[in-house]
């Protein structure tokens, strides 16, 4: 569930019971709302800034079947001046048609038949457009995010050629 719709809930199911308590009230009831509103965001690490993961370069014979993979590479983002709580990377792109865990190449790629996975810290496959893991922010606002990319075969017949895939993301607060 995501966090908006679960306070909004909640505002609906107070005046519910209101309405059904009848003339058998407990009497006036305090209601404390609290909160935080923060003027700081997350920072990215200068390095980490228009990130360029290098996925290297793989044999088409590595990728024969569909489904095949090549070797995850690592890569992270460095977050520093967070408010305190916890956060989760939600990446968008161009995804293929019918599937939302695979990131589907740029037009300028001249590879075909190929497209790029994302998983996190584990190894899990991301699904584009949902958020990640929720991460915590230590005491010094700092959080450090881990994942890994890779190329996937979409079915027998992988063409070479440059494979290069653009993806974005945003930082939700919980």
């Amino acid at each position: 569930m995501n966090p908006v719709a679960k306070y909004t809930l909640i505002p609906g199911l107070l005046i519910t019971s209101w309405a059904f308590a009848g003339s058998n009230s407990v009497g006036l009831q305090n209601l404390q709302l609290t909160g935080n509103i923060v003027e700081l965001s997350c920072q990215i690490s200068a390095g980490d800034s228009n990130k360029v993961v290098d996925l290297g370069r793989w044999a088409t014979r590595g990728l024969r079947q569909a489904g095949s993979a090549t070797s995850p590479v690592s890569f992270s983002f460095q977050l520093t001046g967070c408010p305190p709580g916890i956060i989760a990377i939600t990446f968008s792109g161009k995804t293929l048609a019918g599937n939302s865990a695979l990131l589907a190449l740029d037009d300028s790629a001249n590879a075909d038949n190929v497209a790029v996975e994302l998983s996190d810290q584990y190894h899990r496959p991301l699904s584009f457009g949902q958020p990640a893991d929720k991460v915590s922010i230590d005491a010094s606002g700092n959080a450090s995010l881990l994942f890994f990319a890779r190329y996937v075969a979409l079915n027998n017949h992988v063409q070479p050629g440059p494979a290069s895939a653009s993806a974005e993301f945003r930082i939700n607060y919980y």
